[in-house]
C-alpha cells in the first residue's frame, strides 16, 4: 500500500483524478495530504469555530469519494475550493435554521398546551396525557419542556439525531394536545352526569 501511495504522491491533480477510478482510496489520501490545510483554513474562515472546521474537513473528504465520481473536474484546486465553500455555507444555513426553530420552540415552551383548566386540573390532565404518548415523544417532551434541555442536549442524552428530537417534539406536542382535549372532554362529561 505504501508503494501505491508514493506513486500517487508525485502525480498532478489532473493525473490523480484520471487514476481515481482504479484506486479511489490512494487518490483521496493524496488529495487529502495536499488540500487538508487549505480546506481547514477556508472552513475555519467561514465557520469561525475550530471544531466545526475540523468536522467539515472530515465530512468533505468522506463525501469526496462519491462526489468526485459524479462530477467532471478539470481544475481540482478551484473545484475543491468552491466545494468546500459551498459545504461550509450549507452547514451555516442548517445551523441558522436550527437556531430559529429552537428559538420558536423555546418561545412556546412556557405556554401550556391546554389552557381551559385550573392549574391542578391542567397538571392532572397533562400527566395522564404524557403517560399515553409514545415513549420517545414522552422523553423528548419531558427533557425539552420540564428539564429545559436544548435539541442538541436531548440528542446527546437520548443518543438520537437532532432531526429525530425535533420530530418527536413536534409529533408529541400535537399528540399531547389531542390527548389532553380528549381527557378534558371525558372529565367534563363525567361531571355533567
Amino acid at each position: 500500500m505504501y508503494k501505491l501511495r508514493k506513486k500517487y504522491k508525485n502525480l498532478s491533480d489532473e493525473e490523480l483524478l484520471k487514476s481515481f477510478v482504479e484506486n479511489q482510496t490512494a487518490v483521496i489520501e493524496a488529495l487529502f495530504s495536499r488540500y487538508a490545510v487549505l480546506c481547514f483554513g477556508l472552513s475555519l474562515k467561514i465557520l469561525k469555530d475550530r471544531e466545526k472546521a475540523k468536522d467539515a474537513v472530515s465530512d468533505l473528504f468522506l463525501k469526496l469519494r462519491s462526489d468526485l465520481g459524479k462530477n467532471e473536474v478539470r481544475n481540482f484546486k478551484s473545484w475543491f475550493y468552491i466545494y468546500t465553500r459551498n459545504h461550509c455555507y450549507s452547514l451555516l444555513r442548517v445551523e441558522s435554521r436550527n437556531r430559529k426553530h429552537e428559538a420558536r420552540w423555546e418561545e412556546q415552551r412556557d405556554r401550556t398546551p391546554y389552557d381551559g383548566l385550573d392549574l391542578e386540573a391542567r397538571i392532572s390532565v397533562l400527566k395522564s396525557a404524557l403517560d399515553e404518548l409514545n415513549p420517545d415523544q414522552k422523553r423528548c417532551i419531558e427533557k425539552f419542556y420540564f428539564e429545559k434541555k436544548s435539541y442538541n442536549q436531548i440528542s446527546s442524552i437520548l443518543r438520537i439525531p437532532v432531526k429525530k428530537v425535533k420530530s418527536h417534539l413536534q409529533n408529541g406536542k400535537r399528540n399531547l394536545r389531542v390527548l389532553m382535549n380528549g381527557i378534558n372532554r371525558s372529565n367534563i362529561s363525567h361531571h355533567d352526569w
